[in-house]
């Protein structure tokens, strides 16, 4: 079964863009967008929580070629599923056990998990709570953490090559790239 079309439900300058960056470097324009209006609260309709009940973005939507739908939630998973399913652009180490793959994979998740999460305490408690729930301990904390755990890290793996997981371009250089954009 293949992927017959793609709508990637998503808002600009959210985990989305990464979904988007991705789908641009797979199958170029060939996909929908269909902008969530994040600020208007679209993602609590019943609509929306119909098709991702997390009430965020991104949602790609796979139509495959016998006509089922598919709606995948996790802008991590989506990124993966990506890169594998386009083999031919080598964004990925081909699945199955090696070094590569294991890095690859470990990166992946570390910008997807680690990266992200660390990154949106500090939005919440900046940015998105109410005034007397916001702990501005909570987002040093993680500011911290950033500027000494994983931007060394980074810079470690960056100097040796370029790119997070070694001499070309993959699929976790979109997801830590996009984090580093979310970062500054």
């Amino acid at each position: 079964m293949t992927p017959h079309h793609l709508t990637l439900h998503h808002y600009p300058a959210s985990r989305s863009a990464r979904a988007k960056w991705m789908l641009h470097e797979v199958v170029g324009n060939n996909f929908e967008v269909s902008r969530v209006a994040l600020y208007d609260g679209a993602q609590y309709s019943d609509e929306f929580l119909r098709l991702n009940p997390n009430h965020a973005v991104p949602v790609l939507e796979i139509t495959w070629d016998n006509g089922t739908v598919q709606r995948v939630i996790e802008s991590g998973a989506i990124v993966a599923f990506l890169a594998d399913a386009v083999p031919e652009k080598a964004l990925a180490p081909p699945p199955g056990p090696s070094r590569e793959r294991a890095d690859y994979l470990q990166m992946l998740q570390f910008g997807a998990s680690t990266m992200d999460m660390a990154l949106w305490q500090m939005r919440i408690h900046e940015h998105v709570l109410p005034e007397a729930l916001r702990d501005p301990r909570t987002a040093q904390r993680y500011r911290d953490k950033i500027r000494t755990e994983m931007e060394p890290q980074l810079a470690a793996r960056l100097a040796g090559g370029g790119y997070i997981c070694g001499e070309s371009c993959s699929a976790a250089d979109c997801v830590i790239g996009h984090n580093v954009t979310r970062a500054r």
